[in-house]
């Protein structure tokens, strides 16, 4: 497992929707968003992974795939607006009765249909949700990343952010443990 960390950071930092079948990225995306809603909550409800693949869940292009000429000429790099849609630090699980609502606007606009899911991976793009002080809660979001706007930057932040998620998820060595063995 160590000798393959480097390979699955690359992997997964690379990673887009072109990149994969469909219904893997899904299941990456339910994976990580089922492992916060754990360390969250703790209950055994949250560790059916169907409750992230049913129907009533789709994945959001945070920017989005059809987007209107305003919010694709308002993206930082709009020349390299097809790339960027399509990479999985642009993709979230959301509820099928939100994404309906927020559809092809901007993410301001989106923002508060983000903060109104249940999924605190998605949530937390908007809102790092807190309670009290050093609870299961605030620990299991603690190295989730809130963001005040969606540009090319902050895409490749959240993807890294997906990246060591992932690490965890997936029990992958991290960087430390590997260079003290």
């Amino acid at each position: 497992m160590r000798g393959r960390g480097d390979r699955f950071d690359f992997a997964f930092r690379e990673l887009t929707q072109n990149g994969i079948q469909q219904y893997r990225m899904r299941y990456i995306l339910a994976k990580l968003t089922q492992h916060i809603e754990e360390r969250a909550w703790g209950s055994p409800t949250y560790s059916q992974l169907e409750h992230y693949t049913d129907k009533s869940v789709h994945v959001e292009h945070i920017l989005p795939q059809t987007p209107t000429p305003a919010v694709r000429d308002g993206f930082d790099r709009p020349d390299e607006y097809d790339d960027f849609v399509i990479r999985l630090g642009n993709l979230t699980l959301l509820e099928k009765t939100i994404n309906t609502s927020v559809s092809n606007r901007a993410y301001a606009e989106k923002a508060p249909g983000y903060r109104q899911s249940s999924f605190l991976l998605t949530k937390s793009l908007v809102e790092l949700p807190k309670v009290g002080a050093n609870t299961q809660l605030n620990r299991a979001v603690a190295d989730l990343i809130q963001f005040d706007d969606w540009t090319s930057e902050t895409i490749t932040r959240r993807q890294e952010m997906l990246t060591a998620l992932a690490r965890k998820v997936w029990n992958m060595p991290t960087a430390s443990k590997e260079a003290e063995q």
